[in-house]
């Protein structure tokens, strides 16, 4: 009887401190802020993590969703290249819609690796933006396109 006793006073503990020794996950969802730039133009920080086994560089290409329909854009980034991120890394992105092409190439800033400025046409009003980076899409993020968007 002193033996169911003492179990159940010390397997909780016992599975307290293991619980407690265990490493916590890191987030590893692709995490999107909008952000407010100079530019009158919609822009967002991505943080992009590294879920592969081995070493990865940011992808060239951005893919994207605008009001739920694939985008899928060329080489948009300013900035030298790209580091390698180990597995289980994290970097940072911003990305920037304009009408059209950027005329001036701006540094990413934030802490950011890499700024994209993408090219896209929208007609006024609401849409939706959806990200993928390191092999993960972002939740979906509101933003309004007016003819201030270029």
């Amino acid at each position: 009887m002193k033996l169911v006793g003492l179990r159940g006073i010390v397997f909780p503990h016992l599975m307290a401190a293991l619980l407690l020794a265990q490493p916590q996950s890191r987030i590893t969802k692709l995490q999107v802020t909008p952000l407010f730039l100079e530019e009158k133009a919609p822009a967002f920080l991505l943080e992009c993590w590294n879920t592969t086994q081995g070493p990865i560089r940011p992808m060239p290409t951005v893919v994207l969703r605008i009001d739920g329909q694939m985008q899928s854009m060329g080489y948009a980034t300013t900035g030298p290249r790209p580091p390698l991120v180990a597995p289980g890394g994290s970097w940072k992105e911003i990305a920037v819609l304009h009408v059209s092409r950027s005329a001036t190439a701006r540094s990413p800033t934030l802490g950011a690796i890499i700024r994209r400025d993408i090219s896209i046409e929208l007609t006024l009003g609401r849409h939706t933006v959806e990200f993928q980076c390191g092999g993960m899409w972002s939740d979906e993020t509101a933003f309004y396109w007016d003819e201030g968007s270029r």
